[in-house]
């Protein structure tokens, strides 16, 4: 398995998005994602994750990353 990062991003309504990638071949690819606000946390599979990755993946251009953590 190749590098996993964790990003925090902060969208502007509100809404955190803290979402694991796992680094193989140069490409990060999600596994996880959870978002959450102040009402709660839902959590994707990677499975339900693949139907909204590709919107999901070009709005986190204009988001705010918080965090990064490489493990």
């Amino acid at each position: 398995m190749g590098e996993i990062i964790k990003v925090l991003v902060k969208k502007e309504d509100g809404f955190n998005f803290e979402i694991e990638l796992n680094k193989a071949n140069s490409i990060y690819q999600p596994r996880m994602i959870h978002l959450q606000n102040e009402k709660g946390r839902i959590q994707f599979t990677e499975a339900e994750f693949i139907t909204i990755s590709s919107v999901f993946l070009e709005a986190i251009n204009n988001f705010k990353i918080l965090k990064k953590i490489n493990e």
